[in-house]
């Protein structure tokens, strides 16, 4: 996707095609749906799955944040997943009955009380 605008449904870009190939590479679209350059329903949902997976508010819409989370190359996202996964096990897995859940990339926090969300808001992040 070489363009900085955002992408919605409706669209018609040759970013599209780009996208659709990167959705169908993290599983997020189908391959049979590869190559239009419409942003279609099957795209929205697409990126909406992509954006949940990784902590994204999920608009379906491609802006600033969900392209620079797709931009990450594969060896650095799974550098991560193992550092996330030795801090879990460091903790036992266990963060207790009540604690604070911060989702950085979907400017979010939750206070969890035994195992349910008692609170969510939105955060601003920067300086």
């Amino acid at each position: 996707m070489s363009g900085q605008s955002r992408l919605k449904l409706g669209d018609k870009s040759p970013d599209v095609v780009s996208l659709r190939q990167r959705l169908i590479v993290t599983g997020d679209l189908a391959p049979s749906l590869a190559g239009s350059p419409v942003f279609d329903s099957y795209v929205e949902g697409a990126v909406r799955r992509f954006q949940m997976r990784h902590g994204i508010l999920n608009t379906g819409v491609v802006g600033e944040t969900t392209r620079a989370a797709m931009a990450i190359p594969v060896d650095i996202r799974q550098h991560q997943l193992e550092l996330n996964l030795v801090r879990i096990k460091a903790m036992g897995g266990n963060l207790g009955a009540r604690y604070i859940m911060m989702n950085i990339p979907a400017t979010e926090v939750e206070a969890v009380n035994n195992g349910v969300v008692d609170e969510r808001h939105m955060t601003v992040i920067g300086k």
